[in-house]
């Protein structure tokens, strides 16, 4: 693992506030397209910081909490995010008709199901998507830094139970 993390020049803010939905879909969404880089980033704050910091505690706190499902529901939720933000966004527009919002709610219930697989389809979220995106970087085994050795992800792939999206206790499917 490499020691420093370049930024991405696209990335200007990760702030939050709690009465914004999209104020915190943006800083989720981006922690899964810079995955390895957050990590880096953590890495190296748990190396230079001294162990009495607020900071260098909670950069071991997130190592000490993450694994490879959450890492992937985190991706899940991203994803799911995304699409509540785009109906949001088109309920918001100030040229949306009023009288019919029922083809927009039906079309984005279709999207979530077919996302998730809901329904006995084939769930889409591992085919494209920050699922995909997640799924591909944790086909590599990442070391985290911390008192035990953790790897998040594997060298051969993840396991089905795990990418099992249309059942089971690894999903976001009850959300739907």
């Amino acid at each position: 693992m490499q020691a420093v993390a370049n930024p991405h020049p696209g990335i200007k803010k990760l702030r939050f506030a709690a009465h914004r939905f999209d104020s915190s879909q943006q800083p989720l969404s981006r922690c899964i397209l810079f995955f390895p880089a957050l990590l880096g980033t953590l890495a190296q704050i748990v190396r230079v910081r001294t162990s009495n910091t607020a900071e260098h505690k909670a950069a071991c706190a997130f190592f000490n909490w993450l694994d490879t499902e959450k890492a992937l529901q985190a991706a899940l939720l991203a994803d799911a995010g995304e699409e509540h933000l785009k109906l949001m966004r088109l309920l918001d527009y100030e040229g949306f008709p009023p009288g019919d919002p029922s083809y927009q709610i039906g079309a984005f219930v279709h999207r979530i199901k077919s996302l998730f697989g809901v329904g006995g389809g084939q769930a889409e979220a591992l085919d494209f998507s920050y699922a995909a995106h997640m799924v591909s970087i944790l086909k590599h085994p990442i070391m985290l830094p911390g008192a035990e050795v953790r790897v998040v992800g594997s060298e051969g792939g993840l396991p089905d139970a795990l990418l099992a999206l249309g059942s089971g206790p690894n999903t976001l499917v009850v959300w739907v």
